[in-house]
């Protein structure tokens, strides 16, 4: 961050966004909170909007929300679900950005999601440049990304929040393995941890590093 700098934050009520939100309070850096509900789980997606909306207030920071219906949005479009609410959640993440005239946007991206996307990435065919994974800082136009939790595994940030009694939402679809990226995370990833590499994340996080 440079001194001055606007914040927002990436906030979806899950333990990064939460461990992200904290980190931020607990070093004083001013921020501001940006919640998508996608619109999902039968209602569920809102009531992750109001846990959010109601720890902003706890926290005293500015709360910016937006509800779209995610599914409907899918069904009309070539692309999956997941690229949908991608495109969706980074419209409005960065649109509030820039209405906010918030230089910074900072995700809860972690470890463990580096290591799922190297991996998939992998799979596709990507190029080296692709094989990088999800880079620490990206410019987007007026907009750097920034994803502070990057060197920070999923078990980490939970015991962070624990010891700070601080609640955080769980997504139940994280646990559908008909999403890639959940079959990755819930299968894949524990069979080669098992069979091949007990720290076979540690090597997929530094891979995309190098």
């Amino acid at each position: 961050l440079d001194e001055g700098d606007r914040c927002l934050l990436a906030v979806s009520g899950g333990p990064d966004s939460m461990c992200l939100m904290q980190v931020f309070y607990e070093l004083g850096i001013p921020f501001e909170i940006a919640h998508l509900d996608h619109g999902t789980r039968a209602g569920e997606s809102a009531q992750d909007a109001a846990f959010v909306g109601d720890m902003a207030t706890q926290y005293g920071v500015p709360f910016h929300h937006e509800r779209r219906d995610i599914p409907r949005e899918t069904a009309q479009s070539a692309g999956s679900f997941e690229e949908v609410a991608r495109e969706a959640r980074y419209a409005f993440l960065l649109g509030t950005a820039s209405e906010r005239r918030c230089a910074v946007l900072a995700t809860g991206h972690h470890a463990d999601d580096q290591a799922e996307t190297v991996l998939m990435r992998l799979f596709r065919g990507a190029s080296p440049g692709g094989l990088g994974g999800i880079p620490p800082v990206r410019q987007c136009d007026e907009v750097r990304i920034i994803r502070p939790l990057l060197e920070c595994y999923r078990e980490d940030i939970v015991a962070f929040l624990e010891a700070r009694g601080i609640p955080y939402r769980e997504d139940r679809t994280n646990a559908d393995t008909h999403h890639r990226r959940n079959r990755v995370r819930h299968e894949l990833l524990p069979l080669l941890t098992r069979g091949y590499n007990p720290r076979v994340r540690e090597a997929l996080v530094r891979f995309a590093e190098a």
